[in-house]
């Protein structure tokens, strides 16, 4: 097999943390979060600045590619 297949998702799609020394935007918020399909809740911090989707991409960056395939689909915020 000479193919190699790419899993995860794209680097532009995954919220980079800021660089050290980077004045903070916001208040870090620690989360408890389980992307749906996966087996492991993890704690993910977003800063109160962060809208729905940007917290959403940090939850995915933990997970998509490593213990979830990644799909061509948006990502779902559900509370509760």
């Amino acid at each position: 097999m000479s193919e190699t297949q790419e899993t995860g998702m794209r680097a532009e799609e995954i919220a980079q943390p800021p660089e050290p020394g980077a004045p903070a935007q916001g208040q870090p918020v620690p989360i408890n979060a389980m992307f749906e399909d996966d087996f492991v809740t993890q704690l993910v911090l977003v800063l109160d600045t962060d809208t729905i989707d940007e917290a959403a991409q940090k939850v995915a960056a933990q997970v998509v590619g490593r213990r979830v395939p990644a799909r061509d689909a948006g990502l779902i915020v559900r509370f509760e």
